[in-house]
C-alpha cells in the first residue's frame, strides 16, 4: 500500500473583501434627505403599508355578497387591525345591499304586540336617542311647559273661539224649541256636562218625567 506524503488541507478563502463596516450595518436617514423642514408639510398616508395580502383578501370579502358570510380578523395587539378595516372601508363602495335598522315599538292599543319600525341602515341610534330626549321632555318638562301663562292663554282663546262657533250652530235650534215648548239644559253628569231637552212649564224648564 502506498500513501501520499502529505496530509490534504481544506481550503481557505480569503473573505476580507466581503466585510461590511459597523457603520453600514444599520441605515441612517440624514437630514439633508428629507425635503420639508416640519411634518405638517407632509401629507398623512392613507394607505395600508406592508398589508397587502390581507387588504387584497378584506376587499374581497367585503366586495362579495354572500348572506350568513362573516369576515374574520385577527393578529397582535398594537398591529393596526381596526385601523385596516376601517381605511379599506373608507376607501371602497360596497356593492352588498346595506341591512335595513328594525326598531320594535310599543304598541299602545295591543301592548302584547309591538310594532315595528324599518329605518336606513345606522339610522336606529339616532331614532333610539330622539325617544329618549322625547321622553325625558314628557316626564320632567312639559307639565311646566303646559302651565305657562302663553299656553294658557292660547287654551283660553281657543275655548272662547270653539264656544262662539258652538253659540252660532245651535241658536237656530234653540229659536225652533222655544216656539215649541221646549228649551236646552246643561246636565251635569260626573266631571262633564250633558246637554239635554227639557219642555218648558210656566217659563220653567221641568225635567221629563
Amino acid at each position: 500500500m502506498s500513501s501520499s506524503s502529505t496530509d490534504q488541507q481544506p481550503c481557505r478563502r480569503d473573505v476580507s473583501q466581503y466585510g461590511v463596516s459597523k457603520a453600514d450595518l444599520r441605515w441612517r436617514c440624514e437630514h439633508a434627505d428629507i425635503e420639508v423642514d416640519s411634518t405638517l408639510q407632509i401629507e398623512p398616508a392613507t394607505s395600508v403599508v406592508g398589508q397587502d395580502t390581507a387588504v387584497d383578501a378584506l376587499r374581497f370579502g367585503l366586495d362579495i355578497c354572500g348572506p350568513g358570510q362573516n369576515i374574520f380578523v385577527r393578529g397582535l395587539t398594537g398591529t393596526g387591525r381596526l385601523t385596516l378595516v376601517r381605511r379599506v372601508l373608507e376607501n371602497m363602495t360596497l356593492k352588498c345591499p346595506q341591512i335595513k335598522d328594525r326598531c320594535y315599538v310599543h304598541n299602545f292599543t295591543q301592548p302584547e304586540r309591538p310594532k315595528l319600525i324599518t329605518l336606513p341602515a345606522r339610522r336606529g341610534q339616532e331614532f333610539r336617542r330622539r325617544i329618549d330626549r322625547l321622553i325625558d321632555f314628557i316626564r320632567n318638562d312639559l307639565p311646566t311647559a303646559l302651565s305657562s301663562e302663553g299656553i294658557n292663554a292660547r287654551r283660553r282663546n281657543i275655548e272662547e273661539t270653539a264656544q262662539e262657533k258652538l253659540r252660532e250652530l245651535i241658536s237656530p235650534l234653540e229659536a225652533e224649541l222655544q216656539e215649541a215648548g221646549f228649551t236646552m239644559v246643561n246636565v251635569g253628569a260626573g266631571p262633564v256636562s250633558q246637554t239635554a231637552i227639557f219642555p218648558v212649564v210656566d217659563d220653567r224648564a221641568v225635567a221629563p218625567e
